[in-house]
Order: structure tokens, then C-alpha cells, then sequence
């Protein structure tokens, strides 16, 4: 709870900052108090364990009967922030009952597929499986025990932010995706703990210089910053330091992928610089070809 705790003084103190500055044009100064700082700090449905928000997000929530004049776009870090309405009683009840869904499928989880008790006791080693080998075997029963992880942490953050919503105060979605549903790194990271991800973007990211115009070498260092402080702020241990650090390392080809893919993408789609003669002979050389599968323009 604390670890959560320092995450909500450190948003609302660089919230204040950017708001009393004009970097953000986000709610009137005033509204940066000592209560609405304490109400954010000990907010009950989310004290426990989230989902993250942003102390800019539970002030939208908070003034938004305050007629109706937060129900909108705003400037904030430099792109424009929506303001959603309030939750109606459809919706809430839709999203109590997918919660309620997901509680029953954890529990049958439970209780007819034991890959997280197999693996916690270590009987994989003695369990026949459709994998002989001893290292298969454990990833198997890992890759396993990982959704159920993702089920269980599914199960607790609806069920906070369900509290939440029927409160009135909007938080992100966390696990917004299928744990297998990924077929990368970011993607997976973005939706495992999505509104960490967000506050990670927003306060150490992008202060950072983010991805956009930066060489490849700055950006690896960006993310290692970032999973560096995931690290220590989970505990301050060396085998989670040395966690954090495997994950950037893990990046490192993800993000030349994309880059290389990205420049043959542009270059597909013609986003590529020509010379003005270049120009002039690109339309012939076009009906030349079409010409020659027997198309005329």
C-alpha cells in the first residue's frame, strides 16, 4: 500500500508543479489543496491496490458535477486529455457482472488445472506431462502459472475499480488484454499493469525525452531509467534489480525491429524524400509499369 502511496504524492507534486507553471492547463490552481491532496493519498476503493491514477484524473472525476465543465478536452503534456463522462447504471452494471464472470472463471481455474500449486511445491519435476524434459517442464508449468497470475490480478483490480466507478472516480483499465494474447514485449507490458505503465510514461518517461526524435542508444537508456525505478519500487533487492535490468535488455532487439521496420514501412508507403527530376520522371516510370500488365492511364 505504500509503494502505491508514494506513486500518488509524487503525482500530485509534479501535477501541482507543471499546473502552477503553465506547462499544463489542467485544473485551476486552487484545486491543488491539502484535502484534495489527502483525499487522493487515502482514497478507500483504490488505497488497497489500485489501479493507478493520476491526481489530475480524480480531480476530473471529483469536480465533474460542477456543471459539467470538466467534461472535456484538455491540454495536458503537451497532447490533448478527454475527459470522460460519468459511468451510467448500464454500464456499471455490465462491468460488475464481467467482474463477477471473472471471479468464476479464476475459481474453476482453481480448482481443475493445479499448474500454480505444481509449480509452488515443485511436483513438477516428479509430474508426467506432455513435456519430458526437466527445463520444458518448468517453463511449461511457468508460461501456466503466468495466466493465472494475470486471472488473479485480473479479478482484484476490476473489483477495486468496479468500487470506484459505482464512487464516480474513473481509473484506467489494468490488463486490458489477454496475457496471451501478445506478440511483444511493449505490448504485453503495457497491458499486464497498464495504469502503472501510464504513470511511468507520463512522469518518468516522457520528462526523460521519451522515444520521439531520440537515437536508438538515449531510448534504451530511457527504459532502463524506467525499469530500473519499477525495480526499486516493487523492493530494493538485488534480484529484482537485476529483473528490471533483463527487461531492458530484452527491449533492445524488439525496439531494431521496429526501427528497421518502421524505415521499410516508409518506404513502401512512399514517404521517402526524391530529388525534383526524381519527381518528374516517377509518373512515367508508374504508367510504364502499369502499361506492362495492361493497364492505360
Amino acid at each position: 500500500m505504500f509503494n502505491l502511496a508514494v506513486l500518488r504524492m509524487i503525482s500530485f507534486n509534479l501535477d501541482y508543479i507543471w499546473c502552477s507553471t503553465g506547462e499544463e492547463e489542467a485544473h485551476p490552481i486552487e484545486h491543488y489543496g491539502l484535502l484534495p491532496y489527502v483525499s487522493y493519498i487515502l482514497y478507500v476503493p483504490l488505497y488497497i491496490a489500485g489501479p493507478t491514477t493520476t491526481f489530475n484524473t480524480f480531480l476530473d472525476s471529483t469536480h465533474r458535477g460542477a456543471g459539467g465543465a470538466r467534461d472535456k478536452a484538455v491540454q495536458e503534456g503537451g497532447s490533448k486529455r478527454v475527459i470522460p463522462e460519468a459511468a451510467s447504471f448500464t454500464t456499471l452494471v455490465k462491468y460488475g457482472c464481467r467482474a463477477a464472470m471473472n471471479l468464476l472463471v479464476l475459481e474453476i481455474f482453481c480448482h481443475v488445472f493445479y499448474a500454480n500449486a505444481i509449480l509452488q511445491t515443485r511436483d513438477y519435476q516428479h509430474t508426467a506431462s506432455p513435456i519430458s524434459a526437466s527445463g520444458a517442464n518448468k517453463a511449461y508449468f511457468s508460461y501456466w502459472n503466468l495466466n493465472f497470475l494475470w486471472l488473479k490480478f485480473l479479478v482484484i483490480w476490476r473489483f477495486f475499480r468496479f468500487w470506484s466507478l459505482c464512487d464516480g472516480v474513473d481509473c484506467p483499465e489494468n490488463m486490458n488484454r489477454c496475457m496471451s494474447n501478445n506478440y511483444s514485449l511493449g505490448g504485453f507490458w503495457r497491458s499486464w499493469h497498464r495504469s502503472f505503465n501510464r504513470w511511468l510514461v507520463r512522469y518518468i518517461y516522457i520528462p526523460l525525452g521519451g522515444s520521439r526524435g531520440l537515437s536508438l542508444p538515449r531510448r534504451i537508456f530511457n527504459i532502463l531509467i524506467v525499469f530500473t525505478f519499477v525495480a526499486l519500487w516493487h523492493d530494493q533487492s538485488f534480484q529484482l534489480l537485476s529483473w528490471g535490468w533483463l527487461l531492458a535488455l530484452f527491449f533492445i532487439p524488439e525496439l531494431i525491429g521496429t526501427k528497421v521496420s518502421s524505415t521499410k514501412v516508409r518506404m513502401l508507403s512512399g514517404e521517402v524524400v526524391l530529388q525534383p527530376h526524381q519527381q518528374q520522371q516517377t509518373p512515367a516510370r508508374c504508367g510504364g509499369m502499369l502499361a506492362a500488365i495492361g493497364i492505360r492511364i
